[in-house]
């Protein structure tokens, strides 16, 4: 068998209260194929079961509606907000810690974890680059401090981002680097550890020594948006990040990590990069095996 082609990402990692067999993790992708009524079934189960044995260290599901009206969005962006919940960073972080306070009283803080997009405009939910820069500090400061077993940091994806209403350049988004300015809050850098401790250097990020007993692991760091293998491999080894989200890879190789492991390399041949958008999201009438469960894996 071949060696690896990214030796450190099919590397373990203990999570919380689980052990990893890689850190190759597939994003949430919203697909639209549990038609009519938004329930799971048996294609949603060949789909994640295709990925799951093509070696995923851990895969990210979609959302489960608690109901239809889960699908409809609310235009207003909150920073025009003037009540508890909007205005200030603190105020705008407000309902996204509750929440995570809430899941943590259920499951603790080993079970769950947070993914954020910083830069994302979707749903005019773009901010100016000051107002970004101290909410998201702020936010991922009061998340790391209560140790959750991992936070997904989305880098900016150009294509993703959309337009303003009339415009034909102009995008809703705030592109800026997220790992090099939210990472350190939520992972130090080594050679800073090495100068520092870490109760200093974190702050009010720092979690309590008692939420030990409940995440016997430090809060894992992956980044998710346009990584490659190679970049990936590289932030693992350099100790940026703990694993790595991928979206589109695993969409179109089901067994993505078993041609890493094949020595496969998605700068060379054998990584399907061919992406179908026509089939991203399942449309009603229409076999929903297609673009979804057809993909082949390598031979």
């Amino acid at each position: 068998m071949a060696s690896s082609t990214a030796p450190h990402l099919s590397s373990t990692m203990s999570l919380g209260n689980l052990t990893l067999r890689n850190r190759n993790i597939m994003s949430s992708l919203t697909r639209s194929r549990s038609f009519p009524d938004a329930v799971p079934n048996e294609y949603n189960v060949e789909y994640y079961t295709q990925r799951a044995k093509g070696g995923a260290g851990l895969i990210l599901t979609e959302g489960t509606l608690v109901s239809q009206q889960g699908t409809e969005w609310p235009g207003a962006c909150s920073n025009q907000r003037t009540d508890e919940w909007g205005g200030s960073p603190e105020n705008r972080s407000k309902f996204g810690i509750e929440v995570t306070k809430a899941l943590i009283d259920v499951w603790g803080p080993a079970q769950v974890g947070g993914k954020v997009n910083p830069c994302g405009g979707l749903r005019d939910m773009g901010m100016s680059y000051s107002d970004t820069i101290m909410t998201y500090t702020y936010f991922l400061t009061q998340i790391s401090a209560l140790k959750v077993a991992y936070i997904t940091l989305i880098r900016h994806v150009h294509f993703l981002d959309p337009l303003i209403p009339g415009e034909t350049e102009l995008k809703r988004g705030t592109p800026h680097q997220v790992l090099a300015l939210y990472g350190p809050v939520v992972k130090p850098l080594p050679h800073v550890l090495k100068a520092h401790s870490e109760e200093a250097y974190r702050g009010l990020a720092m979690p309590s020594s008692e939420l030990g007993y409940l995440n016997p692991t430090p809060t894992r760091l992956s980044v998710n948006g346009g990584l490659t293998p190679r970049e990936a491999d590289q932030l693992i080894a350099d100790g940026m990040i703990d694993g790595a989200v991928f979206e589109s890879l695993w969409l179109v190789n089901p067994d993505y990590q078993k041609r890493l492991e094949k020595g496969m390399d998605i700068d060379g041949k054998g990584i399907n990069q061919v992406l179908d958008f026509k089939t991203f999201y399942g449309v009603p009438g229409v076999d929903p095996r297609v673009g979804y469960t057809d993909y082949p894996t390598a031979t």
